[in-house]
């Protein structure tokens, strides 16, 4: 492999890591592409959260303490009290979008009204 082709290649990667589609002409711009992927990184981060008190929370174990007891809380007196009837299921089902994303399992809603 010649260098312009590694350069090439490390400015693609870095384009990628960016999620930019950007061309830009004349040094590799690294420096560039490292800020924008750390920019991105930065607004995917919980890095403060207040508290039903109003307590502000910096630390990462303390926001993560605080979001499991408050999903913990919020869905903690949520039981299945009786299994739905097959009608309810139908309706569950067939009121779903057969054009949704893909769900947990990998399939559309469309799966799901064939069968």
């Amino acid at each position: 492999m010649e260098i312009s082709e590694l350069k090439s290649m490390e400015i693609s990667i870095w384009k990628q890591k960016a999620r930019t589609t950007e061309a830009l002409e004349g040094e590799r711009n690294t420096t560039y592409f490292h800020a924008l992927m750390k920019s991105s990184l930065n607004w995917s981060q919980i890095v403060e959260i207040e508290d039903n008190q109003g307590t502000i929370i910096k630390d990462q174990h303390g926001i993560k303490q605080y979001l499991v007891k408050a999903y913990e809380n919020k869905y903690k007196f949520q039981e299945l009290t009786s299994i739905p009837s097959p009608s309810e299921v139908k309706d569950a089902v067939f009121s779903m979008d057969a054009n949704s994303s893909p769900g947990s399992d990998g399939f559309q809603g469309a799966i799901y009204h064939f069968f």
